[in-house]
């Protein structure tokens, strides 16, 4: 007998090894680029065209694409539109064959984390990797093992790439220069510039018009009289639109006031920047203190709306705060002195009640400050003039105190060359100086405190104006928050309450305020006479300090 043919009888008892192969043609792309410079260079209506024409040929079905986008693949939990696409193929229930990728590393660059994430769709959901521009997949072991090397030689690429470029990026950074796009606000010109009205051979970061209008916010937002909704308002007036979550990184971002940050500065210190800043370092410091004192989010409860007044309600007799209590069977809020009997009145008036309640008595108060809307027009042109007498003024301060400056600065320099050439003795030159230094001293304290042109003036002037023909309503109107800016605005000391006559007295008043109401009583006294012969015997009232009261309405 054969002894093959004996050995042939086993061979129905051969388990024969079956490669689970999906039979499903239905497959998704992933096309991205690494920086939002290469899109220019059609990288990616490339990568599309390939793919498309290969599963055309080979008979896929595209049922979704992905990516289309720069994604850096150095970090794949980063990547938003990689993780939509892990997300959709594993929810397909074992109905799709694979990703169509025009090249390995346009899948990952992170190495053995991407092999981590290749081995869970191959082994457990059945799903492949394919290269378009070469054909290979993942559904044969030399496949998979030709994939698994590619994208192991991705990071190595990408590290090496790293190794050769970022020690440039440093010493880039740490020139005061900028990586990357700049914030709202600014234009960036330089040698890498996509738009040809930008080019330029070496970086410049120029502030654009929106950065003017940011300025602008800046102050309003330091003054703590504009809440975030406000100013937002403001700027999309003057054309600016900034969506809410916005505008409050940029309050905190530290290119705006020249500083760079990035984290590829040696030993991670912040440098100066090469750009304008649009708000000053110590300025920016006190916004961030104002920002932790009022975190976003922060409401008042219905208990704080009921009583705006409290902590700004003064005693007359004897100067102490009223503070606010409530009835809570009658459900009623009310202030009261803590140190002086009797003295107490209610936050709104009762119906049977005799005198009227402090919200009521307060909007009284305002109303007395109103200025006639027919005068409106006279007083603005008034105030105009007030404030340029008052530029004038402060101008020539500057002027004659920069003099003086410049000619200590120049004795004092006259003085070390008579020391240098032994003219002076010892004695004489120490207290020469120490009296010179002490008078550049005071004399730049002084420079410090003159006030600077306001850059709006005009349109704050007529702001303010508007809100004046309108007082009372508008604080009737407004939030919590803005009820009391607008008080302590108008009334920085508060108000006193006279228990005696159940009036409010004022002790310290907005100049703005006052210089407006004289102006439009000064007006309605003399409306026989003719508006100019007002105009020209109107006299200038206010000293320097006379700033608009918008308080962000």
């Amino acid at each position: 007998m054969n002894k093959n043919s004996n050995l042939s009888a086993f061979n129905s008892l051969i388990k024969s090894k079956e490669k689970s192969v999906k039979k499903s043609n239905k497959v998704v792309i992933y096309t991205r680029i690494s920086s939002v410079g290469q899109a220019d260079n059609f990288s990616l209506s490339n990568q599309d065209k390939t793919i498309r024409d290969f599963c055309k040929e080979k008979g896929f079905v595209i049922i979704r694409e992905f990516g289309n986008i720069h994604e850096s693949a150095k970090n794949d939990e980063s990547r938003k539109e990689f993780n939509n696409m892990l997300k959709f193929v594993k929810k397909q229930n074992g109905d799709i064959f694979g990703i169509v990728v025009f090249a390995i590393d346009r899948f990952s660059r992170s190495g053995g984390k991407a092999i981590e994430i290749l081995e869970d769709l191959v082994t457990k959901k059945m799903i492949h990797l394919i290269e378009a521009k070469s054909g290979i997949d993942s559904t044969s072991d030399r496949g998979y093992l030709t994939i698994l090397e590619a994208l192991l030689q991705s990071k190595k690429e990408n590290v090496t790439k790293q190794e050769r470029v970022i020690p440039g990026m440093r010493t880039f950074v740490s020139q005061g220069k900028w990586l990357g796009k700049v914030p709202r606000g600014y234009t960036l010109f330089g040698p890498r510039a996509t738009e040809e009205h930008r080019y330029a051979k070496v970086q410049r970061i120029e502030v654009n018009s929106d950065g003017r209008l940011l300025q602008e916010a800046f102050k309003w937002k330091l003054s703590g009289n504009y809440s975030d909704t406000m100013i937002l308002k403001e700027l999309r007036i003057k054309g600016l639109i900034i969506p809410k979550q916005t505008i409050s990184s940029i309050w905190r971002n530290p290119f705006y006031c020249g500083v760079s940050t990035n984290s590829l500065l040696e030993n991670e210190e912040a440098i100066k920047g090469n750009w304008e800043a649009i708000i000053s370092i110590s300025d920016f410091f006190k916004l961030e203190k104002i920002l932790k004192k009022n975190k976003s989010g922060y409401k008042h409860n219905k208990v704080d709306e009921c009583k705006p007044l409290n902590a700004f309600l003064k005693c007359h007799q004897c100067e102490n705060k009223l503070t606010s209590y409530e009835n809570k069977k009658k459900k009623l809020f009310y202030y009261k002195c803590n140190y002086c009997k009797g003295v107490s009145l209610n936050a709104i008036t009762k119906p049977k009640s005799n005198n009227i309640g402090a919200n009521e008595l307060f909007i009284e108060l305002l109303d007395k400050y109103k200025i006639n809307q027919s005068f409106s027009f006279l007083i603005e042109k008034q105030m105009k003039k007030i404030y340029t007498a008052i530029n004038t003024m402060e101008a020539n301060k500057e002027k004659d105190i920069k003099n003086k400056i410049k000619n200590l600065e120049s004795e004092l320099n006259s003085v070390h060359i008579r020391f240098g050439k032994s003219q002076l003795t010892k004695k004489v030159y120490d207290l020469t100086v120490q009296s010179i230094e002490e008078e550049l001293s005071e004399l730049n304290k002084n420079l410090k405190n003159t006030n600077p042109k306001l850059s709006n003036q005009e349109d704050l002037i007529k702001k303010s104006l508007e809100s004046l023909q309108n007082i009372g309503n508008i604080w009737v109107s407004s939030t919590f928050e803005v009820k009391k800016a607008l008080q302590n605005t108008l009334f920085p000391s508060g108000v006193f309450f006279d228990k005696k006559n159940h009036t409010y007295l004022t002790k310290d008043v907005n100049s703005f305020l006052l210089v407006s109401n004289y102006l439009s009583s000064n007006y309605e006294c003399k409306k026989n006479e003719t508006f100019n012969q007002i105009d020209e015997k109107s006299h200038l009232v206010a000293g320097t300090g006379l700033e608009p009261v918008t308080f962000g309405l």
